[in-house]
C-alpha cells in the first residue's frame, strides 16, 4: 500500500493525473455496450449541436440534421448523419449482443 501512494503522488506531482474537465463526466458501462455507449453518447452530443444550429429542439436528430444543413453546410451535414447512423445502430441492433445477454441474465 505505501509503494502505491507513492506511485500515486508521484503521478500527481508529475502532471499524469488530471481532474476530469469541469463540462465533462465520466459513465461507467460494462465492456459489452462500451463501444455501443460511445456511439450512442457522439449522436447525442451531434444531436445536441444541431439543436444549437438550427436555433430550436427537434425530437429526432435527423430532423435536427435537416434543420440544420443550411447553416452547417453539406459536409458537416454528410458527417452528422453517419454519426445519428451509427447511434441508432448502437441503440436498436440487438444481434450481436444477444450471447453477452444470456451470459448475464442475473446482473442489472
Amino acid at each position: 500500500p505505501d509503494k502505491l501512494i507513492e506511485r500515486r503522488l508521484r503521478a500527481l506531482r508529475m502532471g499524469f493525473v488530471r481532474p476530469p474537465p469541469k463540462d465533462r463526466k465520466y459513465l461507467e458501462v460494462k465492456t459489452n455496450i462500451a463501444s455501443r455507449a460511445k456511439a450512442a453518447v457522439r449522436a447525442l452530443g451531434v444531436h445536441s449541436e444541431l439543436n444549437r444550429a438550427a436555433g430550436r429542439a427537434f425530437h429526432f436528430a435527423a430532423h435536427a440534421a435537416l434543420a440544420a444543413k443550411p447553416t452547417i453546410g453539406a459536409e458537416e451535414f454528410k458527417r452528422a448523419k453517419h454519426v445519428i447512423k451509427q447511434g441508432n445502430i448502437a441503440r436498436h441492433s440487438w444481434a450481436d449482443v444477444e450471447d453477452d445477454m444470456s451470459e448475464n441474465q442475473g446482473d442489472t
